[in-house]
């Protein structure tokens, strides 16, 4: 009997041990496992619920260059893994002497979710407006940088980092600029255009009607050559005026948009002499109108008046616009006079002949700055910075040759409202501010304009002549600091479908500054790959961050940059990293992983040998503590206890690198203390009792065994209970911990 009694405890030991056992390490671990274990063994990379943690980012991404005149197309290399494609795209003016090239985080936005192919083609260049040869696009010379992010939303595996910022296209743009004779030739016409990057050919053509309509192709001719000779034979033809234009054809068939047009005609017998001396008077002494005047024309016949017709082209529209007709031998240009913009002049004489026939003569020549205007403008580009305590403001000088700019000052407006402005401080002169390296004028504003004022304005003056002001300026707030990231804190919300809730980003305003606003970006490396979480500036001191794609046991990094009202801002804060709170089931989930990868270490509690099991061990931490365990029967009681006690016992870390020190560190996933005992009877039925305490680790809280109910021999029924720390007690179900 005694025999048959020890048998039956030996039974029912087996049948206990076999519950708590880890008997399931190929599912779980999924091959991940090897034999021995490094210190620095972490939970995220050993223990997985997925096969993938973070995908890669796409090998390699493709732009289009002068491919196409309205849109540029993306490709990238296909990521295992991969249901979905963000695209991000960036704008930068080359021209533009603080542009950030390659352009920072900042600069690019979404401009495509979900994109279900490694191909995009970006139709959103020029949004609703038509592209011509003046386009900003065109003339700016815009560079499109695109980043690529691969996803998959529907295992929530964390998406890929963005592919790199470098990489840029460019749209296929027109000839700049195009020129036609005008009756310096009696038996054709002469067109000539700049060259167009990426053209295989240029195709000419031409119409009679001023305003651009009806033109009609002349001939093609390849891209070596970049003149084009419009033979005129018909006597009918000569005097009549033709407009040119021309588009270039690129190897894919491909046609840039019309570029300016440009005037020409072939001389008639009898043209009157081309105009000289011609003589802008307007260099910045009018801010409404440019005048000019030039010398008689010759060679009409007796009693015929001789007229002009006035033309002017632009440092912002090379096409000759007819402004007005006249037979005096001066000219009062007040027509759509813009600030910041030369104006540049010609004259065409003609008379009417006795038949009622126009004959004109040749169109007047450009002749430097004597056939240059300009209305007196305000100083362009303004920028203001904060740096070591004072305001830079800076800005381009206003239109003129040194020598006249020499005779300007400025004058700096401000305001607390950009409405109402009022006169700043003294005027100021470009011989004292000019900085000959970047072209700039840079004026340190006074204490007391930098603490009174946000938006500053600057005017030109000529003697008793002040121009218009130029645009409104902000400076870059200083950066926000002091940024604070949760840690596995109850911050509020509902948890993504990883089962990890949002994190809390705080931060303090500068110390010497009131930004209007902050941006906050987000990435899971300390030094690149950010991106804006935020699309409208955050007016408060803090932000939620309800990341759909966060998972459990990673890091994820903040910095916030601070902004003026013009939503424009250059500094950022310090770094900080943080990550969310585990809902009870997630929580519980990583846990009882963390105590299988423990158990799977005991040596008696793994032995083949039923006996053996009855034994008593101590093993270590990976990283510290220790794990005692006891296997004992009661023989005459009855009954079977396991005591598996855990002392200050981790095994499992999360490398990242300290945004302050940019050195490696870790966090320890779980730091366990505590009991995971068991109790039955000969029968096999009992109870679980304990609780272990995880603190000082990544996800401090506690998981309490009383409700665990051992039927048989094993675990039939019953609840954890689940306390991460800052929330409330949760029962969760043993059938969401599979053992």
């Amino acid at each position: 009997m005694k025999n048959n009694r020890f048998l039956t405890t030996t039974t029912l030991i087996i049948s206990i041990v076999s519950c708590l056992a880890l008997t399931s390490c190929a599912d779980l671990f999924q091959g991940k496992v090897t034999s021995t274990y490094a210190n620095n063994a972490t939970l995220a990379n050993i223990i997985r619920t997925k096969d993938v943690d973070q995908l890669e980012a796409p090998a390699e991404i493709f732009v289009s260059k002068a491919e196409s005149a309205d849109s540029i197309s993306v490709s990238w290399s296909a990521v295992d893994g991969a249901k979905s494609y963000c695209i991000e795209r960036a704008i930068v003016d080359p021209n533009n002497p603080d542009a950030v090239i390659p352009p920072d985080d900042s600069e690019f936005s979404v401009i495509k979710r979900y994109n279900y192919s490694t191909s995009f083609t970006d139709t959103s260049i020029f949004g609703s407006s038509t592209p011509a040869y003046n386009s900003v696009q065109y003339t700016n010379h815009y560079r499109y940088y695109y980043r690529v992010t691969a996803e998959n939303s529907m295992t929530g595996v964390e998406p890929s980092l963005p592919t790199s910022n470098s990489v840029y296209g460019t749209l296929f743009e027109p000839p700049a600029t195009i020129s036609a004779t005008a009756g310096e030739f009696e038996t054709g016409i002469k067109i000539s255009w700049d060259a167009v990057s990426k053209a295989t050919q240029y195709e000419i053509y031409r119409t009679k009607n001023p305003d651009g309509t009806g033109f009609e192709k002349l001939d093609t001719v390849k891209s070596n050559t970049l003149s084009y000779t419009n033979s005129i034979t018909n006597e009918n033809d000569k005097g009549v005026d033709f407009y040119f234009m021309v588009k270039a054809v690129n190897a894919f068939g491909n046609t840039t948009v019309p570029s300016p047009s440009d005037l020409g005609y072939a001389l008639k017998s009898g043209a009157p002499s081309k105009v000289t001396g011609i003589q802008v008077a307007t260099r910045g002494t009018s801010t409404t109108q440019i005048s000019l005047s030039w010398n008689a024309s010759s060679g009409a016949p007796a009693g015929k008046d001789m007229s002009y017709t006035i033309y002017r082209s632009s440092s912002a529209d090379s096409s000759k616009q007819s402004l007005a007709t006249t037979t005096s031998t001066s000219y009062d240009d007040t027509r759509s006079i813009k600030p910041g913009v030369y104006y540049y002049y010609y004259i065409k004489p003609y008379y009417t002949d006795d038949d009622g026939s126009v004959i004109q003569g040749a169109l007047s020549s450009l002749d430097g700055t004597n056939t240059e205007g300009f209305i007196l403008s305000p100083p362009s580009n303004l920028t203001c910075v904060k740096s070591n305590g004072s305001q830079i403001l800076s800005f381009e000088p206003s239109l003129g040759t040194k020598e006249e700019r020499a005779t300007y000052t400025y004058k700096v407006y401000v305001s607390t409202d950009n409405v109402n402005y009022s006169v700043g401080q003294s005027t100021l002169t470009e011989e004292a501010n000019y900085n000959a390296d970047t072209n700039r004028l840079q004026i340190p504003l006074t204490t007391l304009e930098a603490e009174a004022y946000k938006y500053f304005k600057v005017t030109t003056v000529k003697e008793s002549l002040e121009s218009d002001y130029s645009d409104a300026v902000s400076p870059a707030p200083y950066a926000a600091e002091n940024v604070v990231v949760s840690k596995a804190e109850n911050v509020g919300g509902t948890n993504n479908e990883n089962g990890v809730y949002p994190v809390k980003i705080t931060w303090s305003k500068p110390s010497e500054d009131t930004p209007d606003g902050y941006y906050v970006f987000r990435s899971d490396k300390v030094d690149s790959g950010y991106k804006r979480i935020t699309d409208l500036p955050v007016t408060s001191l803090s932000y939620i961050d309800a990341n759909d794609t966060s998972k459990s046991c990673k890091v994820y990094y903040y910095k916030v940059l601070s902004l003026n009202s013009l939503n424009q801002g250059v500094n950022y804060s310090n770094t900080s990293f943080g990550y969310g709170a585990l809902a009870p089931e997630q929580y519980l989930t990583e846990y009882i992983n963390t105590v299988k990868f423990s158990q799977s270490k005991l040596t008696y509690l793994n032995k083949s040998s039923d006996t053996d099991k009855l034994n008593t061990e101590t093993i270590t931490g990976e990283l510290t503590g220790s794990l005692y365990y006891n296997g004992s029967a009661n023989i005459a009681g009855g009954t079977a206890t396991f005591i598996m006690k855990y002392t200050n016992y981790s095994d499992f870390r999360i490398d990242y690198i300290d945004p302050n020190t940019g050195n490696t560190a870790y966090i320890t996933t779980f730091y366990l203390n505590g009991n995971t005992d068991s109790n039955t009877n000969l029968s096999g039925n009992g109870k679980m009792s304990g609780t272990v305490t995880l603190s000082n680790c990544m996800y401090p809280g506690s998981v309490a065994y009383g409700n665990i109910i051992v039927t048989g021999g094993k675990i039939k029924g019953g609840t954890y209970g689940v306390t991460p720390s800052g929330f409330t007690t949760t029962n969760v179900d043993f059938s969401k911990a599979t053992w």
